[in-house]
């Protein structure tokens, strides 16, 4: 079949990740603490998702109140923080004060995200060193162990005099009681040194290598999340929203590991505001 009777292929545009949030929390049950299941921003945007105390619980009722007033200490001192930074107090205006709060737990949201990949980063790290050595390093350790293993049982033959030496009676005994310290010493080791790596353990080991695979770019999707809340919520042209994510992404993320982006905060030679890196992550991202 000739592609003349095809239909043109239609590419799928940037997916608006706020609208299908919207859509989705429409149907989600609250949540039991101001700890989980959801983050910052979704409690910031979506009041009905919070937690409720039941009935005639006065415990329940004051951890909410407890969780809620340290979110929203933790959500006003964000925002301060972005209107203090010479370089992301414009990403305040025209906002009203719930956008404001909403921008702050979403900030805070994901440099949580940066945290949770640099330690998962740390924890696969482990995980390749120890199926890289779990082999070699354990047959040393072995071959060291057994090489402690006789210099003690020497000890403990010698502290015990070992029936060895002057047939005197009397100084077997003295030797043994000299050597009695070293030879309870001896035995207490030689206990603590009965230690055995089985062929399961080491396989294990060896098993981790790709079990927890690097966490991926969590920059990526963190200006997803940012574009789409200056876009859709604040109502901001796209080019203006690239910018206000480039300068937040600059000023807090850097931090984290998160290199610089250059953006256009005027018009240059023809060519308008924005900036490419989070025009590409946009175009990119799909749920």
């Amino acid at each position: 079949m000739s592609d003349r009777g095809r239909p043109a292929r239609k590419f799928a545009g940037p997916v608006n990740w706020l609208r299908y949030l919207d859509e989705t929390a429409r149907r989600l049950d609250r949540a039991w603490s101001w700890l989980e299941p959801y983050g910052p921003f979704m409690l910031a945007r979506y009041p009905h998702l919070r937690p409720q105390p039941l009935r005639n619980d006065r415990r329940g009722t004051d951890l909410c109140k407890s969780g809620e007033m340290t979110a929203q200490k933790l959500w006003g001192e964000w925002e301060a923080k972005i209107a203090r930074h010479e370089d992301t107090a414009v990403c305040l205006q025209g906002l009203d004060s719930q956008q404001r709060k909403q921008l702050a737990a979403l900030l805070i949201e994901t440099l949580e995200a940066f945290e949770y990949r640099q330690q998962q980063g740390a924890r696969s790290r482990l995980r390749r060193h120890l199926a890289g050595e779990a082999e070699p390093r354990t047959r040393m350790l072995d071959r060291k162990l057994e090489k402690a293993r006789k210099a003690v049982q020497e000890l403990e033959d010698y502290a015990s005099d070992a029936g060895t030496g002057p047939s005197d009676q009397s100084c077997h005994a003295a030797r043994q009681m000299l050597g009695r310290k070293y030879h309870l010493a001896a035995r207490r080791a030689l206990r603590e040194l009965r230690v055995q790596t089985t062929p399961d353990e080491i396989e294990f080991c060896e098993s981790q290598r790709n079990e927890y695979a690097t966490p991926d770019h969590a920059e990526g999707f963190g200006m997803v999340q940012l574009y789409w809340f200056f876009r859709h919520e604040c109502r901001l042209t796209g080019n203006e929203s690239e910018v206000r994510v480039a300068r937040l992404r600059n000023a807090f993320w850097t931090d984290h590991g998160v290199s610089d982006v250059k953006y256009r905060r005027t018009y240059q030679d023809a060519e308008s505001i924005g900036c490419e890196a989070v025009h590409g992550a946009i175009h990119r991202w799909r749920r």
